[in-house]
């Protein structure tokens, strides 16, 4: 595997937690399939389809082409001198490409293997080599993006009724991706329709398996669950589960 392919395929891994709630269906379907030609070792192939898939979607270029700016002068900088030679050999990129990249693009949740991934690494932080050391900073700030983002909205819905529309606005997005939002956050249960029942909400904060939502429209209002509520505060719950105790 050459450099080239390594930074392009490492930069569009890491930036898709942060993006993934507002990605389309059939983008998260193409970047299956990159997933898997980089399982069968055709780095080169799936480098390809990666700007493909950039070139034709609005969302994936900017945060792709920052982010991997940012690699290319992080490689740059190891072939000058500041990582060691097994740091970029060709077998310490394969490692990283099979054990932390390929889990994510093959993911039906890209920002729960993210997570995933860096946990397992921080366990080993100090037998990484430098090149995946990086690549987790990276990733641990994308998943932290994608957490503030969720947050932001939770925090807003405890405020007030909220509608796609509204969502579009405080997020500075469109309203096809804010609706990809509210797609995710209905079913992880953490929403519900304004209009639904006290019953019904109750059933979506213990629903385990995700929910598909309703047809709705853009100027339906959405309300928090509890669900949603222990999601922001995590801490309450601990601290019955200690009077319990």
């Amino acid at each position: 595997m050459n450099i080239t392919d390594a930074t392009i395929i490492q930069a569009f891994t890491a930036v898709l937690p942060r993006l993934e709630m507002m990605l389309a269906p059939e983008i998260k379907q193409s970047v299956h399939h990159v997933g898997y030609e980089l399982a069968q070792h055709h780095a080169e192939k799936a480098a390809r389809q990666i700007f493909d898939l950039v070139q034709h979607h609005r969302c994936l270029e900017e945060p792709f082409r920052s982010l991997h700016k940012t690699f290319e002068h992080r490689y740059q900088s190891g072939i000058q001198g500041s990582s060691s030679d097994s740091d970029l050999s060709t077998e310490s990129l394969e490692l990283l490409i099979e054990t932390m990249t390929v889990p994510i693009l093959r993911a039906e949740e890209f920002v729960a293997s993210a997570r995933n991934i860096v946990r397992q690494a921080l366990h080993h932080d100090n037998a990484l080599p430098d090149v995946m050391h990086f690549f987790i900073i990276c990733l641990q700030k994308a998943v932290s993006t994608s957490d503030e983002q969720v947050n932001n909205i939770l925090h807003a819905l405890e405020q007030q009724l909220l509608s796609v529309e509204d969502i579009a606005h405080l997020l500075n997005i469109s309203v096809e991706q804010a609706h990809y939002i509210v797609n995710h956050l209905w079913a992880w249960g953490y929403i519900d329709s304004a209009k639904s029942s006290v019953m019904g909400r109750a059933v979506a904060a213990f629903t385990r398996s995700p929910r598909s939502m309703p047809s709705v429209n853009h100027t339906t209002h959405f309300v928090l669950t509890s669900r949603g509520h222990f999601h922001l505060h995590p801490f309450l719950i601990a601290k019955r589960e200690d009077r319990l105790e």
